[in-house]
């Protein structure tokens, strides 16, 4: 209010309430910063490495909607109580942490969110390195992704399960904030390692095969497919490009020459 002489009063809370209330402000008001700034890192990280355009927005729309999901659902377990039939039974058995929570905890999205972008970018690059690999070989696009998911399958779905188990651990504490941010963190690896990797991932790179390399280029023509995979699977014999086998033929042809030196009668004799 303005007091009678030209000065200006403000009135003001203080105490440990009113600290934390400003804090709280401040730090969601960064929030979007945060996220913009780690899209954006990710973003350029991904194209430097992969020489692609569309990769790096396949792989920041994945990574969003991994989250998205998670804090979803974290709306609906902790803001509109859909645990509280869960919750409850269990509380009065000593596990109290969802009993009478009504919101986020505000430090779990800020603290949450670099952590799920570094999980689920990594299991995400360790799939595109196993496609690009195959491609490089010589495998068509389609070929190539079945492949890695093949290859990768079992070690992204070990290493989810791992991560699921030791995040899922934090959702029997008492302490709210740890309870929230192992359901949401569980949440997001489960989700990340059996439904966006094995299917969502995939089916985006195959939407658009002649681009999602560009401006990328192999040195062979791409020419394997799903039928060579198949065949590398049980056990033929490896893939060679046209100047591995022409290398492979004049090698044969020079040991074949020496060998038929030694297989005349006269050159035996002079052996012994």
């Amino acid at each position: 209010h303005q007091a009678a002489a030209g000065d200006w009063l403000f009135i003001g809370l203080l105490g440990a309430s009113a600290d934390s209330w400003s804090i709280m402000n401040h730090a969601m008001s960064l929030f979007p910063y945060q996220i913009g700034i780690t899209f954006g890192v990710i973003f350029v990280f991904i194209a430097v490495v992969f020489r692609s355009v569309f990769v790096p927005f396949r792989m920041v729309l994945t990574v969003a909607y991994t989250i998205g999901i998670s804090y979803g659902a974290g709306v609906l377990m902790f803001q509109y109580q859909w645990l509280t039939d869960v919750s409850v039974p269990v509380a009065r058995q000593g596990w109290s942490a969802l009993d009478g929570v009504t919101a986020y905890t505000w430090t779990v999205p800020i603290f949450s969110f670099s952590l799920l972008s570094a999980l689920a970018l990594d299991y995400d690059v360790f799939l595109l390195t196993r496609i690009l690999e195959f491609k490089e070989m010589g495998y068509s696009d389609e070929a190539a992704i079945s492949k890695a998911v093949w290859k990768t399958g079992r070690i992204i779905s070990f290493a989810g399960v791992i991560m699921f188990i030791a995040f899922g651990s934090l959702v029997f504490s008492n302490t709210t904030m740890l309870n929230q941010f192992g359901a949401i963190a569980a949440l997001a690896v489960f989700v990340d390692t059996f439904m966006i990797r094995p299917f969502f991932a995939p089916a985006l790179m195959s939407i658009f095969p002649r681009y999602a390399w560009w401006p990328r280029k192999f040195k062979h023509n791409l020419e394997r497919s799903v039928d060579d995979m198949r065949g590398d699977l049980e056990g033929s014999q490896p893939y060679h490009s046209q100047d591995q086998e022409k290398s492979d033929t004049m090698i044969g042809a020079v040991i074949g020459h020496s060998l038929s030196r030694y297989s005349t009668p006269r050159a035996q004799a002079q052996m012994l």
